[in-house]
């Protein structure tokens, strides 16, 4: 972070980026001297721009045996993984493994949310069997009916319009105490 001062300074102190004033001989030639066995790059610098249908040029390049040769010496490229679907590409650097906690907790998340969605959607309904996914207010309802009331779970679940067995999670009476406001 830092302040604009020490920011300034060190632009200053950085040393400048010196350009050659002359072009070097090697891009100003169009024919490179004749290449001995040990040197490398073309023979042969085209000057005609790019164009959509195939000339002389693409033609020489294309015969060119020293360019053939360095192309076999390469052999095929392997290109950088993508997501295309005609792509091959390490999927475990692009799905990282599923015991990742970061990622288990992610999930876990958006599966709590979208379970919460579609029962906050059935709310009302005939069919609904009560509610899983319960607010503070209906927590301390629940508590002061079981522990001071001494109301049965059942009994509290229908009350509550709770689905069957939310009361049970909170572990036995006691362990979850109430707290008074």
């Amino acid at each position: 972070m830092g302040s604009f001062l020490s920011k300034s300074t060190a632009v200053r102190a950085a040393p400048r980026r010196q350009y050659p004033k002359t072009p070097s001989p090697s891009t100003t030639s169009s024919i490179t001297q004749p290449a001995t066995s040990q040197s490398a790059g073309p023979k042969y610098h085209s000057k005609e721009k790019a164009s959509a249908t195939r000339s002389e040029a693409i033609d020489l390049d294309a015969r060119d045996p020293d360019f053939a040769a360095s192309l076999r010496k390469i052999g095929p490229v392997t290109p950088n993984p993508t997501l295309s679907n005609s792509s091959t590409f390490n999927a475990a650097s692009v799905f990282p493994d599923a015991n990742n906690p970061t990622l288990l907790v992610l999930s876990s998340r958006a599966r709590i949310a979208n379970a919460a969605e579609k029962e906050a959607e059935t709310l009302g309904r005939p069919d609904h069997e009560g509610r899983e996914f319960i607010d503070v207010v209906t927590i301390r309802q629940l508590l002061q009916m079981r522990n001071r009331q001494n109301l049965p779970d059942e009994q509290i679940e229908r009350l509550l319009r709770l689905k069957k067995g939310v009361v049970s999670r909170l572990g036995p009476k006691g362990l979850v105490a109430e707290v008074t406001a």
